[in-house]
């Protein structure tokens, strides 16, 4: 699928209040995880050697990586974020849907 195929699919999709409520609560996660996923590709390691450098399991990394977040400790995040030459910043936003 070509991203003007794919762009015009996902404003389709995000017209349905379930589908825009999900993938609003989701694109955080996966975007942490890309972000991960880069930055361990840039400094050319492997995701075993990232979890060996965080204390973690290669499977921890994978799920994280996926945006798999629901389980994974602040601390764990900050000390990939520190391996990585990265910051974790944590912020919390006004909901625009809560009045």
């Amino acid at each position: 699928m070509k991203q003007d195929d794919f762009t015009r699919f996902l404003e389709e999709q995000l017209t349905d209040p379930d589908f825009a409520r999900a993938y609003r609560d989701e694109a955080p996660k996966v975007d942490l995880g890309v972000t991960i996923a880069l930055a361990r590709e840039r400094r050319s390691l492997t995701q075993t050697q990232l979890a060996r450098h965080v204390g973690a399991r290669k499977h921890e990394i994978n799920d994280i990586e996926m945006g798999n977040l629901d389980e994974v400790p602040l601390a764990l995040l900050n000390r990939i974020a520190q391996v990585l030459g990265l910051r974790l910043i944590v912020k919390l936003a006004p909901d625009k849907k809560v009045a």
